[in-house]
């Protein structure tokens, strides 16, 4: 399960048929077609999103996170382009990649 606001075109947003689309959505489709996985997108809004990845809602979160101080040191990420854009992962999947 992926978080993401759903709100923030070009990275994610709804096309007319009310679809979650955009760039983030569909890097993380490729990542997940890469990895032969199955994803699900959960979508909440912006306040929530990393509330939600804390309390396990989601595995994974895909929205223009910043880093700051506080984020991280309670999630793992990673960037998928430039310094503004990253996939945020639980700590606990940063333990297992070690």
């Amino acid at each position: 399960m992926i978080g993401a606001e759903g709100t923030f075109a070009p990275f994610s947003y709804h096309d007319d048929n009310d679809n979650l689309v955009g760039y983030d959505v569909e890097v993380s489709e490729a990542l997940a077609k890469e990895l032969g996985v199955k994803i699900k997108f959960v979508e909440v809004k912006w306040d929530s999103l990393i509330a939600g990845l804390d309390s396990d809602k989601y595995d994974l979160v895909t929205n223009q996170v910043a880093i700051t101080a506080e984020r991280k040191n309670m999630i793992f990420q990673f960037h998928i382009h430039t310094l503004i854009q990253q996939l945020s992962l639980k700590k606990i999947i940063q333990k297992s990649l070690k």
